[in-house]
């Protein structure tokens, strides 16, 4: 749920993983004399940036647990983006590498308020489920994604019978933020909500445009949520000033603030949204409404509530062994 830019400690991880291993594996072949720690110490010494690096390493053998070299291994430090490796290796672990996550659009007939049909969208918890950094790399723009799901209800014959659109995220708890999250950062794409209906990274990427000096900026929002209050508390800069604009979030809402200068366009900023898989429901009623039909309505499943079953209309795979490096 992250932007190029954020995910790349995960890759300072892995290369540094892929030095150790390489340490590991030739160090026999080319010790000439030096035990392994020591090699560990002069590859880690002599990395670039080195007197700023914060480092501490401890490799042991996979099948015994024999340590077999150290650095610094006693050092307390904050896990931070390295603990994705031991998530991601834990999944690996207890899914296996043919895992897929599946979001599908389920139809049951006749079984929505005063006999309309029901739509179910049943999660699987899916964390790359329209990933906009996936999107960008296959050509896709998110529109065109939620494009592909109301086509569907279309073809099925019911786009203008649908009463409800029925969310199913049951497959996580409610806990969608850790207590332990920092609040004031809550607004962030790297606090983003956890939800068993994730979409689009669970944030939203606001764009802005400069006008007259003095004047608010134009607002644009990825995906488009005319529901959602944005309220522009920015302002058009001109030259010898820095753009420094910044969206907030209410705790427990999506009301959302565009704050401080803009002098140019830029990248978008990513801001956190409340319950993404709402936000997700909304998203394809009002497109349904955009294209002349009725607008469901959209509500959570409840605890007891059996929706197994239904027609299944659409579905969208996301294979665990995806490699993104």
């Amino acid at each position: 749920m992250t932007n190029a830019t954020a995910r790349s400690p995960i890759r300072n991880a892995l290369a540094l993983a892929l030095c150790c291993f390489a340490l590991v594996t030739t160090g026999a072949a080319k010790a000439h004399g030096q035990s392994l720690d020591d090699r560990l110490d002069r590859v880690l010494g002599s990395a670039p940036f080195a007197d700023r690096l914060n480092l501490s390493v401890c490799i042991r053998d996979g099948a015994t647990g024999r340590e077999l070299a150290s650095y610094k291994d006693t050092k307390p430090m904050i896990p931070a983006s390295n603990m994705k490796l031991l998530s991601s290796g834990a999944a690996l672990a207890v899914l296996g590498e043919r895992f897929e996550f599946l979001t599908e659009l389920v139809l049951f007939r006749g079984e929505g308020p005063l006999g309309s049909d029901r739509l179910v969208v049943r999660g699987s918890g899916d964390p790359a489920f329209a990933d906009f950094e996936l999107l960008d790399e296959m050509g896709v723009s998110v529109e065109d994604f939620i494009a592909l799901w109301v086509d569907a209800i279309e073809n099925a014959g019911v786009a203008d019978s649908v009463g409800e659109i029925v969310l199913d995220a049951r497959i996580f708890d409610r806990e969608l933020v850790h207590p332990s999250w920092p609040e004031a950062q809550l607004n962030r794409w790297y606090c983003a909500q956890v939800s068993g209906l994730n979409f689009h990274a669970n944030v939203l990427r606001v764009f802005t445009k400069p006008t007259e000096v003095g004047r608010p900026p134009l607002i644009t929002v990825e995906p488009e949520t005319p529901w959602l209050t944005i309220s522009n508390r920015a302002k058009t800069v001109g030259r010898g000033k820095n753009h420094t604009a910044w969206a907030s979030r209410a705790i427990g809402s999506n009301r959302i603030g565009v704050h401080a200068d803009v002098r140019h366009a830029t990248t978008p900023i990513e801001v956190t949204v409340h319950e993404p898989g709402a936000v997700l429901g909304r998203v394809i009623a009002s497109r349904l409404a955009s294209r002349a039909h009725e607008q469901p309505s959209v509500r959570f499943a409840t605890d007891e509530e059996d929706l197994s079953g239904g027609e299944t209309i659409h579905r969208v795979r996301t294979p665990l062994a995806v490699d993104r490096f």
